[in-house]
Formats: structure tokens, sequence, C-alpha cells
């Protein structure tokens, strides 16, 4: 694996500060892609998006603008820290998000309501994301959706870009299709990574060595 989850740099001493996603990631535009917006009559986006008319305070609106066909890539070689969460679903088929290999949400196993986000460390540099969609359709057949080769997707997805997030919304290519994209409605937010500084190392390698030297003094007292 490339990351590291959060706890286990919280563990490390490292702490998190807000940053502008954009700092860190990126859209993309690859030559087949396709803007369209959502909610109106068009080849792509045409069908009607349940996450917004059903969800108070959606974090997209009938004619927002999005891209079909495009990548979500980092654009930092720097460390930072990488948060995904499940917003919404509005499928029959089971569907899954994946990061890095790992499946990270399912619309069968969860209730996206009750997910809390997931936070890891990427440490892969520029490029793109390394996530995908899995459908398992009525039938049993399995579809995989590709950020990283969006070539062999029968599937898509759009990428919309917020204030400092990004939307993904997966459109599986059940019920018809529908084109609405509301089948599994993802959300994408960074914050850096800041080390410590040298002096306040220094401080903490002082403060151990102390602790060491107390113990010492105390078995050696009670010898």
């Amino acid at each position: 694996m490339e990351f590291a989850k959060k706890s286990l740099a919280l563990a490390c001493g490292v702490a998190f500060s807000a940053a502008a996603t954009a700092d860190y990631l990126d859209i993309a535009e690859l030559d087949d892609s396709v803007t369209c917006n959502l909610n109106t009559d068009h080849e792509y986006c045409g069908g009607e998006n349940n996450y917004i008319t059903d969800v108070d305070g959606s974090l997209v609106e009938s004619g927002s603008e999005v891209t079909i066909g495009n990548q979500v890539v980092a654009n930092s070689d720097t460390p930072f820290t990488l948060t995904f969460t499940y917003l919404f679903k509005e499928a029959a088929w089971e569907n899954s998000f994946w990061f890095q290999d790992e499946e990270l949400f399912n619309t069968q196993n969860d209730d996206w309501e009750d997910q809390p986000s997931l936070t890891f460390t990427y440490t892969s540099g520029q490029g793109p994301l390394d996530f995908a969609f899995k459908s398992v359709t009525g039938g049993g057949d399995t579809l995989w959706t590709y950020n990283t080769e969006p070539s062999l997707n029968s599937q898509n997805f759009f990428t919309f870009q917020g204030d400092n997030f990004i939307l993904l919304g997966l459109d599986d290519g059940g019920a018809g299709p529908d084109d609405n994209h509301d089948d599994m409605i993802i959300k994408i937010t960074t914050s850096s990574v800041a080390v410590p500084e040298p002096g306040t190392l220094a401080l903490l390698g002082l403060g151990l060595a102390g602790l060491v030297l107390t113990v010492r003094r105390r078995n050696d007292s009670s010898a």
C-alpha cells in the first residue's frame, strides 16, 4: 500500500491543517470528455438526479455543469491527506467505491447516512488517483469504472469541482440507462500534512530523555 491511515499518522505526531483541494487535486480534461448540465434534456445528463431532489443541502443543483470522462489527478508530490465521503445512492444494483484496491463503501452493505468519512495520507505523487467504482448487475455481471483507465469503462461518472471539494456521481448503466448519475455519490476533500518543526522535534527528544532518566532514577532508588 502507498498510503497510511490517518490514525497511524496521528499516532506518529503528524498534524493536519486545512488547505484548498485545488492545491493537491485537479480535474484533467481528456479528449473524449463531455460537459453537460444535470437534470436537463441531455444525452448524458438527462435523467432526474435524486441526490439533488431528495437531499436538503446537496452539493450540486439542477443545471450544475459537470464533466463526464475526465480524470481526478494529484498535482502535488508533497504528501497530503485525502478524505472520501459517501453521500448518497439511488440504485438497485450493488455499487461499491474502491481506492488503491481496497473497498471503502458498498451500497448494499452501508447506509450512506451513517457512514463516516475515510481519510488517508496520500504519498503516491502526481498522477491519476487510483480509485474505481464496481457495479454488480441484476444478472450478476461485474462492471468496473476506473479513474485511471477511462477508455476501459462501460459506465461513467461525472466530476464536479466545488468549493474545496470534488464530487463524483456514478451512473451504473441500469434502469434504461437513466443517465442520472446518482447511483453512488462520493465527495473528495484534501488537507495538508504539517511536519513538526526541528525545534519541536528537539523539545520532544529532550522530554523523552528526561522521562527515561526519571524512570531510571526511580528504579535505582528502589533497588
